[in-house]
């Protein structure tokens, strides 16, 4: 059963931090690939989805944290909400080897997230 991320147990959250990757093996070279990837996806969410700002959050930031595991987290604000879905699954054919998570930044209700995208977040 899936759950939105209010209805997840606090202890369960944990699963989801960036830094549980930091005992699996780092691999920068994945790591450059993302990074040469990331410029095409804030274009694209430009141009066609009119975003009009977009950051890169979670493993991503920090090449220390990315693994063979990791994916591309995006926030981006100013997509209309009838196109949101359509712009995540445009952004998840751009590469084979990325999974691309993509945050509605107008839309974000939890206030731990919220402040590590204020604090974390790099803008692209």
């Amino acid at each position: 059963m899936s759950h939105t991320i209010t209805q997840i147990p606090s202890p369960r959250i944990q699963h989801y931090n960036p830094t549980r990757n930091l005992g699996q093996q780092q691999d920068s070279h994945r790591w450059n690939r993302a990074w040469a990837l990331i410029p095409h996806l804030a274009t694209h969410l430009r141009q066609q989805f009119g975003a009009t700002q977009i950051k890169v959050f979670g493993s991503a930031i920090d090449r220390r944290y990315y693994t063979h595991h990791s994916d591309i987290d995006l926030v981006a604000w100013g997509i209309p909400p009838h196109h949101f879905y359509r712009a995540l699954h445009e952004l998840n054919t751009f590469s084979p080897d990325f999974e691309i998570d993509l945050i509605d930044g107008d839309r974000i209700s939890l206030p731990r997230l919220q402040h590590a995208i204020d604090t974390e977040g790099i803008p692209v």
